[in-house]
């Protein structure tokens, strides 16, 4: 099995939609990562006037940054785990509650293995949040193969849904 499954091309593709419907809404792009670890934010910035569309990004990897940088509650990490539908929504969210005007997010949690993996909470289960003029949206997928497969394709799936929702508040 390859090491590197996402097609360049197809990175290329989806930050351009991305890049498109952001510009037409007039809003700039801030992801919020932790699995990936700033994999997302790393493909968007490659492109040459990415600046007039992407804000920038936050890697909160430990609970530790994710409590410091975005707020959230140690009870709240606590009782869900950072691996969860209510963490990926705080952390979408996190930034918006400041006020901050013309933005919309996405977050990635999740477990990119090998390790870190339960039976509750498998290797490959990722949450993702999306907020904006919608509010806030989140959902779930469990990916397979390794680690830098899992990374892969939850960054290219917060690119897609991102763009899926930005497209519909044009």
């Amino acid at each position: 099995m390859k090491n590197n499954i996402i097609n360049p091309a197809l990175t290329v593709r989806i930050c351009m939609d991305l890049a498109f419907f952001t510009r037409k809404l007039e809003v700039k792009v801030l992801f919020i990562e932790s699995c990936t670890g700033g994999l997302a934010s790393s493909w968007i910035s490659s492109f040459n006037g990415s600046s007039s569309w992407f804000e920038g990004s936050l890697v909160t990897y430990s609970n530790r940054m994710k409590n410091i940088f975005l707020k959230i509650s140690e009870k709240e990490l606590l009782t869900h785990g950072a691996v969860s539908d209510q963490v990926a929504s705080s952390m979408a969210n996190s930034l918006l509650k400041q006020k901050v005007e013309n933005i919309v997010t996405s977050s990635i949690t999740g477990i990119a293995g090998p390790s870190g993996g339960s039976q509750k909470k498998p290797v490959g289960l990722v949450f993702f949040g999306w907020a904006g003029p919608w509010g806030v949206d989140t959902s779930h997928k469990k990916f397979t193969g390794n680690r830098q497969q899992i990374r892969e394709e939850a960054a290219k799936y917060a690119i897609i849904n991102l763009a899926k929702r930005v497209a519909v508040n044009l």
